[in-house]
């Protein structure tokens, strides 16, 4: 066991959060830095972070159904170093297809969610194909 562990990544922690601060019409700056304090306990805890972007809140966006990630996501991957999974959240979000109400995936919609995480994990080289 000892041998196993040792050889083991660490932990990975998938953060996707911010959606009901930009309902609640939050500042992206205030989302940003809470998002940074998450990833900072995290990373104390001795754990890898992965970035999930979260669609800015825009009534042009839902009217239109392109809901664009709020810049805030790729700016922190960039400034703490983090993998990105851009985009995907946006898609599904977009496809009314894929949506239990007008801001929650249904069910196929978390599995696409799922799948386009794992995707991205896998390409990164973060998560092993099975």
């Amino acid at each position: 066991i000892g041998a196993a562990l040792a050889s083991s990544r660490p932990a990975l922690v998938i953060v996707e959060t911010g959606g009901n601060d930009f309902l609640r019409r939050r500042s992206e700056a205030a989302v940003k830095e809470d998002l940074r304090a998450i990833v900072a306990t995290i990373r104390a805890a001795g754990a890898q972070v992965v970035l999930v972007a979260v669609p800015k809140f825009s009534l042009l966006g839902a009217a239109t159904g392109r809901l664009p990630d709020s810049a805030i996501y790729g700016e922190l991957a960039t400034e703490e170093k983090l993998p990105l999974v851009a985009g995907v959240l946006s898609e599904i979000l977009s496809n009314p297809a894929l949506k239990a109400d007008p801001v929650h995936p249904n069910a196929d919609g978390y599995r696409a969610l799922a799948d386009g995480v794992a995707g991205r994990l896998t390409a990164a080289g973060l998560l092993n194909k099975h």
